[in-house]
């Protein structure tokens, strides 16, 4: 199960650089590339986690930590909304969805993950901002939950320890990294995924004005503090054909 955004997405933050007037896509690199792509988006995480977590998740001005006090009931609530979403697609294509496990990829400030738990027997909850993961400690822990699994994302080889799971889930995440790094990480993901298991993950596959390049991006100084990445349908299908998975819906929708 996939969810798709749509071309406005792109247009909340744009990512500006040169990467000549083509509009190719380059979604393979070599695994140096790779380290280097995920340390320059892991610092992007590390700084705005420290600074706006919760504003980093919903990129609303009454997230923002001086705001934050006024709106923290509604924040939380929005979170709900992924276990339903999870479930509809799955009554939709008549699929049983295990509660088993989860692996949630991009956990944030636990908006979600606090509604995995009571869900699922086990929920790994992982994410790259250490700002973003000690909030949602503090979260689950106010909430009385404890059968989720925290771990800080430091670095490349940490994607080896992706536990087995029943359930893969992802939302407005994979879409902040590069198209060699979303492939990446969505291979190691998938590989995990239980027989029998769901996924459930969101990325935007197309925009008019989007190309990449890897040396072009890598020489781009930049100064947002996140970017928006698409990676196209045709990798995402190969990469969960590689996985010897079948992909059952495709959602086409733009909710942030």
């Amino acid at each position: 199960m996939l969810n798709v955004n749509d071309d406005n997405v792109m247009d909340f933050i744009s990512l500006q650089y040169d990467a000549g007037k083509s509009k190719d896509i380059q979604v393979l690199c070599s695994y140096d590339q790779i380290l280097t792509l995920f340390d320059r988006i892991r610092h992007q995480w590390t700084e705005v986690g420290q600074v706006e977590p919760y504003h980093s998740v919903l990129s609303d001005e009454k997230y923002n930590m001086n705001n934050f006090s006024a709106h923290e009931i509604e924040f939380h609530e929005t979170g709900k909304f992924a276990l339903s979403a999870l479930n509809s697609v799955c009554l939709k294509n008549d699929v049983d969805c295990p509660n088993g496990s989860i692996f949630e990829l991009g956990c944030g400030v636990g908006r979600s993950t606090q509604y995995f738990s009571p869900a699922f027997e086990r929920v790994y909850a992982w994410d790259i901002s250490r700002g973003n993961l000690s909030e949602c400690k503090k979260n689950l822990e106010a909430r009385g939950v404890f059968n989720v699994n925290l771990r800080l994302v430091d670095q490349v080889s940490d994607y080896s320890d992706v536990p087995a799971h029943d359930v893969f889930f992802s939302e407005i995440v994979i879409q902040h990294n590069p198209p060699p790094l979303q492939y990446f990480l969505l291979d190691k993901v998938l590989s995990k995924l239980n027989p029998g298991g769901v996924f459930f993950f969101q990325t935007i596959t197309h925009h008019r004005t989007y190309s990449f390049n890897v040396n072009d991006y890598l020489n781009w100084q930049h100064n947002q503090s996140f970017e928006m990445h698409a990676l196209p349908m045709r990798w995402v299908n190969r990469v969960i054909r590689k996985n010897g998975l079948v992909l059952m819906d495709v959602i086409k929708r733009c909710t942030y």
